[in-house]
This record gives structure tokens, sequence and C-alpha cells, in this order.
């Protein structure tokens, strides 16, 4: 069983409302600073994840209730 821990409906709607735009994020996860292109959310192995594309063409998966912070970039939206 996961210990993934379901983020705000809200949060959730602004990472789908991103990806669908391929909006440019900063991201800190597990203290970690990224920055890249929203492509995806999905759902995997009991939990969800965002799926950021860097300026390399690289993906990498985050899972979104280890998210401390995230930024657009564009749209100065933030949370939390």
């Amino acid at each position: 069983m996961s210990d993934y821990q379901p983020i705000a409906c809200g949060l959730h709607s602004q990472l789908e409302l991103w990806a669908m735009h391929q909006a440019e994020v900063d991201l800190t996860s597990e203290g970690q600073k990224n920055r890249g292109k929203v492509v995806d959310v999905l759902a995997k192995n009991g939990a969800e994840y965002l799926v950021l594309k860097d300026s390399a063409g690289e993906t990498s998966d985050y899972r979104l209730d280890l998210i401390e912070h995230i930024l657009g970039v564009t749209d100065g939206i933030s949370w939390p």
C-alpha cells in the first residue's frame, strides 16, 4: 500500500492546466530546485506525479505530495 497523500484539488487543476500549455515552472521537491516545462500529470504505483521536461529535453517525474514549492514562470502563480 502506498503512503501517498492526495494534494488539494485546486493545485491538481493548476498542474493540469500548466501541462496543457506546457508552462515553464520552478519546482522544489525534496530540497532540490528544478526548472522545466510541465508536460504531464499521471498516476502510477499508487501515487500521482508531475512530469517535467528540462532544457536538454530530459523528463523527470516528481511525486505530487513531495513538491514543496512550485512557481509558474510566466503566470506567477505559486504554491504554497
